[in-house]
């Protein structure tokens, strides 16, 4: 239960891409950890931690790479009914690409092997690699980056949520694809419909955090926020000679 984002230009501070997700997750599960920094083959990775898992739903990496796992949430079938194996290891599996090619070249169906239903995409400045896993078959989406990205999804059923936040995007940032435009959409909430909002809020499971990754020519810069708590976690990271890379703070 997610929905993210992503924006390209040269916008504040020079951020060429500024990817920002929302985390809906059951209200009972265990508070995430802010983002750490790791090192995967002499590339560092930023990433929040679900404690759940050991694992994240969001990273970026020095290369200037964002990836991102979605639930994909489906009637379920007798085929993947037993699946279990943790989504959460994805992403950290995939940190030392360094382009999005590289990445597509590396996930085939034995990287979701196990796992329930799900969608990763693996966003730069320049491409978005959708790859859909519905728990037996694996397919492949690529995109330029023209204009402003969403995806969302929702345990309730991704059907039910996917036009009306899809319209509510396409019209917020049809008056000014701007960061501020893309903030406002997700926090925006209605009266009316708290369960299927992009900030949403249903008795079982609420948004519990949003994530904001910056991209510029000289940073990585990742703004994890915990909305029961109203604290910040802040990261950032940048690229130094070849492959290798410092971490700033």
């Amino acid at each position: 239960m997610c929905t993210l984002s992503s924006l390209t230009g040269s916008g504040r501070l020079g951020v060429r891409l500024r990817v920002v997700m929302n985390r809906d997750e059951q209200r009972s599960r265990a508070r995430a950890q802010p983002p750490v920094v790791r090192t995967f083959g002499g590339i560092h990775g930023v990433f929040p931690i679900d404690p759940h898992s050991g694992g994240t739903w969001i990273g970026a990496n020095s290369a200037g790479l964002v990836l991102a796992v979605l639930n994909a949430s489906q009637p379920p079938t007798a085929a993947t009914s037993g699946l279990c194996r943790s989504r959460g290891v994805i992403v950290p599996g995939l940190l030392e690409c360094e382009r999005t090619e590289e990445v597509a070249d590396r996930v085939g169906s034995g990287t979701f092997a196990g796992m329930p239903p799900c969608r990763l995409l693996v966003v730069d400045s320049c491409t978005i690699r959708d790859f859909r896993w519905d728990g037996q078959r694996l397919d492949r989406h690529r995109w330029n980056v023209d204009r402003p990205f969403m995806a969302t999804s929702s345990s309730l059923g991704d059907d039910l949520v996917e036009t009306p936040r899809g319209q509510l995007f396409d019209s917020m940032l049809a008056r000014g694809a701007t960061f501020q435009a893309q903030d406002a959409f997700h926090r925006h909430s209605w009266d009316d419909r708290r369960d299927i909002s992009v900030m949403m809020s249903r008795p079982d499971a609420r948004t519990l955090s949003r994530t904001v990754v910056e991209v510029s020519a000289d940073s990585v810069r990742m703004i994890y926020q915990d909305l029961e708590t109203d604290t910040i976690g802040l990261r950032t990271i940048a690229p130094t000679a070849g492959r290798r890379t410092e971490v700033i703070s």
